[in-house]
């Protein structure tokens, strides 16, 4: 919450000579000690029972040792140069009945900060893609994801690969996107590195393949770090203008609900 806070007064102040902040992602680790080594196969096969849908992924370049989750967040598909992506920022829970969930999407569709939020990332991505892209399409009305446990503001984006772009250059221009990083980016960076306490490693990197047509990465959100009988799982949370800490914090605890239940 201090660390939130501090981030708001950054933004509401701005920060000497730097580039005014409009948003940055903080994130948080939340460590399980168990008394045997963790099978990461076994947490992600319940991962999938939960959110089928999500791009599950699993690295162990180690034994003992793997990075795995299941991302709802696509960063880029590419396929014969037709590119897709999206904008998926501002959260809120699911409800406990149809109505109370019906209300909440109500809620995320009319606030004021979480549209506010999602048009940074939306704006970040259109900007990327102008410089990647002979055209851009963009669906106009923003719809909503909804996930086991939270739900999300959703864009999708498509475009037509410029002639001498590759995969790599659409990595390199989209990562990290506003959605995890924040906005400018050399800001939030700056920001989320003064302020979290621990190094975020594979946490929201992107995570994908490749072939000869082009390839498909999703960014590493909802996602854990298992080392021997410890396990550190990650969530993270947009910071903008009228963000609360103690609401920040119990998006944070939604995000992390798929993952502990998981386990």
């Amino acid at each position: 919450r201090h660390a939130v806070s501090h981030l708001l007064h950054q933004i509401n102040t701005g920060n000497g000579d730097r580039p005014a902040l409009h948003k940055a992602v903080l994130s948080r680790v939340c460590s399980v000690r168990f008394n045997h080594p963790v099978s990461p196969h076994r947490v992600l096969a319940r991962l999938r029972t939960v959110n089928p849908h999500a791009f599950q992924f699993l690295l162990q370049p180690a034994p003992g040792v793997a990075f795995f989750g299941a991302s709802p967040e696509r960063l880029v598909r590419v396929r014969h140069r037709r590119l897709t992506t999206e904008a998926l920022a501002g959260t809120r829970p699911r409800g406990d009945s149809i109505a109370s969930d019906r209300e909440l999407e109500q809620q995320l569709l009319t606030s004021v900060k979480e549209r506010h939020e999602h048009r940074l990332v939306h704006d970040g991505i259109r900007h990327a893609l102008g410089g990647l892209c002979d055209t851009v399409q963009v669906r106009d009305a923003v719809s909503v994801r909804k996930l086991a446990h939270v739900q999300h503001l959703d864009t999708p984006f498509e475009g037509s690969l410029q002639s001498d772009k590759r995969l790599g250059d659409v990595l390199q221009a989209l990562h990290p996107t506003p959605a995890v990083g924040g906005s400018p980016r050399d800001a939030a960076l700056a920001a989320i590195s003064a302020a979290e306490p621990f190094d975020r490693g594979w946490y929201a990197a992107p995570f994908g393949w490749v072939d000869a047509a082009g390839g498909e990465f999703a960014v590493a959100i909802r996602s854990a770090l298992a080392v021997g009988d410890s396990l550190d799982l990650y969530a993270g949370s947009g910071i903008v203008n009228g963000s609360d800490p103690a609401t920040e914090w119990d998006e944070t605890e939604n995000k992390l609900q798929q993952l502990l239940e998981a386990i």
